[in-house]
């Protein structure tokens, strides 16, 4: 049949059947993108009811991959793209928050604090602090005692 159309008629034709499939790539794209937004809202509501949890401040990555039921990979891209932060920094970022809060509006000891964030070494604790704050815990606390 197609050979017997004119020139018009077909390229007609083909405008439609292309239109048609197109509408239906677009649905099954748009049903797709619906899915993994659905997915993403699931994994966050996970994280924000971790990040509520007092458990939270003493986990790891792997944890955190156990919990989200996502690989190290996975979790890795998830994280960078959402927070432009590996999972490792992400938990470091948060651990260290509440360091400072306790440090500032606390009178526990540091060791405590260090034990309380996670970290089972003090010296690591205060390493790791000094890097990213440019100062001890103890000077910390000394600036923004209140």
């Amino acid at each position: 049949k197609a050979n017997l159309l004119s020139q018009q008629d077909l390229k007609t034709r083909n405008d439609l059947i292309f239109s048609a499939v197109m509408l239906v790539i677009q649905h099954l794209y748009s049903a797709h993108i619906r899915q993994l937004e659905d997915i993403k809202k699931e994994w966050q509501i996970k994280l924000d009811t971790l990040l509520s949890q007092s458990e939270f401040l003493s986990m790891t990555t792997d944890d955190l991959c156990r919990e989200l039921n996502y690989s190290r990979a996975q979790l890795n891209r998830i994280f960078k793209s959402k927070f432009n932060l590996s999972p490792h920094e992400f938990l470091q970022k948060h651990k260290f928050r509440y360091a400072q809060n306790l440090l500032a509006f606390s009178d526990m000891k540091i060791i405590e604090i260090a034990n309380k964030v996670g970290f089972k070494n003090l010296s690591q604790f205060n390493l790791i602090f000094k890097r990213k704050f440019g100062l001890t815990p103890g000077e910390y606390r000394k600036i923004n005692k209140k």
